[in-house]
């Protein structure tokens, strides 16, 4: 043992309460008894409470993020929307911009794994 460890033993020895109250004891034993202790929610109770919450959050985030593309029509005096350029023709896959065949797998699993996750810490 070094001399940290017995310095650590000794200081935690030196700090130590002793045995429990008799009246604690006695005081504990009482309010399980009580129905203030009874009072509790069962487990599943509490877990099927807690599993209504996440979805519920869930769904308030998807509401959210849908909502963040629709846009409303610009009103009022000025407000218009912005001219778009001519496309010059077709695009194609390639040109820049992703084929609309495109499905983000990993993003959709990545989500659902977080999603199962908050339900199961739940």
């Amino acid at each position: 043992m070094t001399d940290l460890e017995t310095n650590l033993r000794a200081e935690l020895a030196a700090r130590d309460p002793g045995p429990v109250p008799a009246r604690l004891v006695a005081r504990i034993a009482a309010e399980r008894e009580t129905d203030a202790g009874r009072r509790r929610l069962r487990p599943w109770a509490a877990w099927l409470a807690s599993g209504l919450a996440t979805v519920a959050v869930a769904a308030a985030l998807l509401i959210v993020i849908g909502s963040l593309s629709v846009r409303p029509a610009p009103v009022g005096a000025g407000a218009s929307a912005l001219p778009s350029p001519a496309a010059p023709g077709p695009l194609r896959p390639g040109d820049g911009v992703a084929s609309g065949g495109f499905v983000p797998v990993a993003q959709v699993v990545a989500g659902v794994l977080a999603f199962i996750a908050l339900v199961r810490l739940a």
